[in-house]
């Protein structure tokens, strides 16, 4: 065991710099070691008291990450143990003043930190606001529709995908990252399933992330060593990137009936379907809703004066209620002989029940979302550490 261990003041030192913006602090402290005898085996870091991994005394910003020692001078009894202390950016914790360094944590349970990168993507128009006046606008958003409820086609706008990496530590053996690999793709689940009144976000810092709005594209794994006190880490050093997409859309929760109620959810990876087709489930059309549109079923029809009766419509034998036919849609009747009907050319618009839905400029129709890609507990299974 060494007869004497003291601090110095010859080689203690302190430097900052702040090149573009990024604080950089670095300090080192030195200890003199008296041996009992030439060629003693010692632990520096016990003899010292000073570990990596320690925070400075002073500047608790600094961690110690490295340390040296030499002989002094000729002699073969006195060694020189010098420490030396850095900064280490964080994008936990925060704030102003002073906080702690990251290295002062064990690598295992370490915060993770993380980059964002945000750019703009091109995405179909879901809502939009007309606009009223020199400086105004419609307070309430509407799906593009003209007048009549036709939906317009090829309207896009710009919308933000954000692009985040997480780097964390993560331990060798049963923790290796490798076995998430197919994981890659996915989106996340909600946070709390089990209790729908908890927040189901994930809490990035400060940005909330919405159930199915973030996917894991790829997953970087490094091995690594990493020493922290005494003890010796080895595993990797990972990177997790996630694609974040903000994609608002107004949807339709009711499956059945009119299914005249939206609401503007973020539907992120999920996939938003209007209801249509070029087939339609048939209707009595002597009890049809307001909803139900007579005349995009098969109608049976009349005689050569008038082909088709609107107001007494009939379904065209042997159709029966129920039964599934191609969509039709009503043309003008020629010269007092009422009105016709020809298969329809494109997918109309369907009910929930699959009947054909009438389309008013009040009444457009029915938007489903649907999930895509499969969800899992993005944090816990990876267990990302961000807090």
């Amino acid at each position: 065991m060494p007869k004497a261990v003291s601090e110095v003041s010859v080689g203690n030192q302190f430097s900052r710099s702040a090149n573009e913006g990024r604080l950089a602090d670095s300090s080192a402290r030195t200890f003199r070691v008296v041996l009992s005898s030439p060629g003693e085996v010692f632990d520096i870091q016990s003899t010292c008291g000073v570990f990596i991994g320690d925070p400075h005394p002073i500047n608790i910003s600094t961690a110690c990450v490295s340390f040296d020692a030499k002989y002094e001078g000729d002699s073969r009894t006195v060694l020189l143990a010098t420490f030396t202390y850095e900064s280490a950016p964080s994008a936990s914790g925060g704030g102003g003043g002073e906080s702690p360094s990251p290295k002062t944590i064990s690598p295992d349970v370490r915060p993770a930190n993380w980059t964002i990168s945000t750019e703009l993507s091109e995405m179909p128009v879901r809502t939009w606001y007309r606009r009223t006046g020199t400086y105004e606008w419609s307070e309430f958003g509407s799906q593009p529709l003209n007048p009549v409820g036709d939906m317009y086609e090829g309207v896009s706008t710009l919308k933000p995908m954000t692009s985040i990496k997480v780097t964390q530590f993560v331990l060798g053996g049963a923790d290796d990252p490798t076995k998430h690999c197919y994981l890659v793709g996915r989106i996340n689940a909600p946070a709390n399933p089990s209790d729908p009144d908890a927040n189901q976000n994930i809490q990035l810092g400060t940005l909330s992330i919405l159930p199915h709005t973030l996917m894991l594209r790829a997953i970087n794994a490094t091995p690594t060593v990493e020493s922290w006190k005494n003890l010796i880490f080895r595993g990797w050093n990972v990177e997790y990137t996630f694609l974040l997409r903000d994609q608002y859309v107004p949807v339709n929760f009711d499956s059945s009936g009119e299914a005249a109620t939206t609401t503007k959810v973020n539907i992120g990876w999920d996939m938003a379907v209007i209801l249509e087709g070029r087939n339609v489930k048939c209707f009595d059309p002597a009890g049809g809703s307001a909803w139900q549109d007579v005349f995009g079923q098969p109608l049976k029809p009349g005689s050569d004066q008038a082909q088709l009766d609107p107001n007494n419509p009939v379904l065209c034998p042997p159709l029966n209620a129920g039964e599934t036919a191609p969509a039709c849609v009503m043309t003008p009747g020629i010269s007092e002989r009422g009105v016709s009907q020809t298969v329809a050319g494109a997918p109309i618009a369907l009910n929930p029940d699959g009947t054909p839905r009438y389309i008013t400029g009040t009444r457009g129709p029915v938007v489903w979302a649907y999930q895509i890609y499969d969800h899992f507990d993005m944090v816990n299974i990876l267990q990302l550490r961000l807090y």
